[in-house]
């Protein structure tokens, strides 16, 4: 399948209900989900990042493209977890509307980290 620009870099503000559900639907019947490791609910996992340990979890933060296995307009998403083995869904952490608001969000991450 090829993806245009325009199908790559929509926010997720710019999905229906209706579309997400199917997208999960489709992801969860897949003989190839894993049964173990990290994983999106839909679409493409991308950079993990802001691994860190609070309050008695660890937390992962990761880039996600929710639409397919592409590259498009990143998302933020978190899970946690008490021991690396279960992992908590802990959803969309940041929603960028365009790419210019991705790019604000590394900066962001990168100023935290002093860089």
């Amino acid at each position: 399948m090829s993806w245009t620009k325009a199908e790559r870099y929509r926010s997720l503000r710019d999905v229906s209900a209706l579309e997400m559900e199917t997208l999960r639907t489709k992801t969860a019947a897949s003989p190839w989900r894993f049964g173990y490791h990290i994983q999106p609910p839909t679409g493409l996992l991308n950079d993990p990042n802001g691994f860190t340990f609070y309050n008695g979890e660890y937390h992962m933060f990761y880039q996600w493209f929710p639409l397919g296995p592409v590259h498009g307009l990143k998302h933020w998403y978190h899970v946690t977890s008490p021991d690396l083995v279960t992992w908590t869904d802990r959803g969309v952490a940041l929603v960028p509307e365009t790419t210019e608001d991705f790019t604000r969000c590394l900066f962001r991450q990168w100023v935290r980290e002093g860089r």
